[in-house]
């Protein structure tokens, strides 16, 4: 079946991808909601009123001084987008392993091979670049490669977290790279080209200054740029199947082989979830499922 490429295809990582920062959204929410609650109620007497809380839940403070400073915010920040830059690398991760050409992919040398300092997302869109020119092009996806220049910030800041515990030079020139783009896209509409981003560009708050704004932006980008590697990488249906159905992980489809209808739900019910298939498209592939499954049983 000829393959027909819809905005709306994912990957099972991408499924998973947004099934964990739902939930890790949620906890950052609560947490800051819970953490500015405090800071309001020990406004007037912070020493004294955060030994009281500290005393009442029995959770010991050492550094309570840090409540009360500006850095305290961008710190928080900082842990909420290593957090997210993890599900990040995971994503990726797990997208290669849905590829039917991702285990060539991790076993490739030359030119193809991923460098030791290249970063994942960057190698994925590299070698995708190589193996399918027109799925995704630089001027056609200026959004994309916007939102990728935004997503290596945040792996800066998140670099920067983890080995030096400040803003580096390379963090901070990058940076201004980001508000060099804005004010081509904004200060300067006229610099900008003809199919620049639809939404506005938002540059990140410096690493030292970084905000709760920050962590959603983050968070926004990573989607982002994950719903558009899923529709550039969507392979030919056959091809998808193939790869997906002739080995023995078969999530619960091959009991129901002798009873079409409950196998024809079942399988209509695994392709949605996990590919956001077409009507069209899950027509063709239930046949195609069973014969896999049923090839695959007998071996």
């Amino acid at each position: 079946m000829e393959n027909k490429v819809t905005p709306r295809f994912r990957f099972p990582s991408y499924v998973n991808l947004k099934r964990h920062l739902g939930e890790y959204d949620a906890l950052v929410e609560l947490n800051e909601l819970a953490v500015r609650s405090l800071l309001h109620r020990i406004k007037g007497e912070p020493q004294k009123l955060l030994k009281d809380e500290s005393e009442q839940h029995q959770i010991r403070v050492d550094h309570n001084e840090q409540l009360t400073d500006e850095s305290f915010a961008a710190r928080r920040t900082q842990f909420y987008v290593l957090s997210v830059y993890q599900q990040a690398e995971q994503f990726f991760y797990d997208l290669v392993n849905d590829l039917p050409q991702g285990d060539r992919w991790k076993k490739a040398s030359g030119s193809i091979a991923r460098g030791n300092d290249e970063a994942e997302l960057d190698w994925i869109i590299r070698i995708t670049k190589k193996e399918l020119p027109d799925a995704i092009d630089e001027k056609e996806d200026s959004d994309f490669f916007d939102d990728v220049s935004v997503f290596t910030y945040f792996r800066l800041v998140r670099n920067a977290f983890m080995h030096e515990g400040k803003e580096t030079r390379q963090l901070k020139n990058y940076r201004d790279k980001l508000q060099q783009r804005h004010n081509d896209l904004v200060v300067r509409p006229a610099a900008a080209p003809k199919n620049a981003r639809a939404r506005p560009f938002v540059v990140p708050n410096a690493y030292d200054k970084l905000q709760f704004s920050d962590f959603i932006l983050f968070t926004r980008v990573v989607k982002s740029v994950a719903a558009r590697l899923c529709g550039a990488l969507k392979p030919e249906l056959d091809v998808l199947l193939k790869h997906r159905f002739s080995q023995e992980r078969h999530y619960g489809l091959r009991k129901f082989l002798t009873n079409d209808t409950r196998f024809a739900s079942a399988c209509k019910t695994r392709l949605t979830i996990d590919y956001n298939l077409t009507a069209e498209e899950i027509s063709y592939s239930i046949p195609v499922v069973k014969l896999l499954i049923s090839a695959a049983s007998t071996r």
